[in-house]
């Protein structure tokens, strides 16, 4: 996937944990029927930052 199994830090440059690339061709193929800038969400549903702000913890 998209996502290189480092956990994010403040300051740390985006390549390093994540490939745009990746993201982008995944995207386009299994959601551009959607619409113009469609997102799937895995990222932001396996984040774990996400899921702490999410669930009040």
């Amino acid at each position: 996937g998209a996502i290189r199994g480092k956990m994010w830090t403040v300051g740390m440059e985006r390549e390093e944990f994540f490939d745009p690339e990746k993201c982008s061709t995944y995207m386009k193929k299994k959601f551009q029927h959607i619409g113009r800038g469609a997102v799937c969400g895995i990222c932001m549903r396996v984040c774990p930052a996400g899921r702490r702000i999410n669930n009040g913890r």
